[in-house]
């Protein structure tokens, strides 16, 4: 379920506060907008995280 390299780190993040995918992506320049958006999807579908939808201008995870 949380394996991998990033997963851990993008939990570790949200662990803090609700972060949006953009922001996300600014506290990790390792990761690709790719990857970060699988890792998320991953993280939905096992009921780890949960994604809001505020608007059309993103999302909040």
């Amino acid at each position: 379920m949380i394996g991998g390299k990033w997963k851990v780190v993008i939990l570790c993040h949200l662990i803090k506060e609700k972060l949006r995918t953009s922001e996300l992506k600014r506290l990790m320049p390792g990761i690709t907008q790719k990857m970060l958006t699988q890792q998320l999807r991953e993280l939905e579908a096992d009921g780890v995280v949960n994604r809001i939808r505020k608007w059309k201008t993103g999302s909040i995870v």
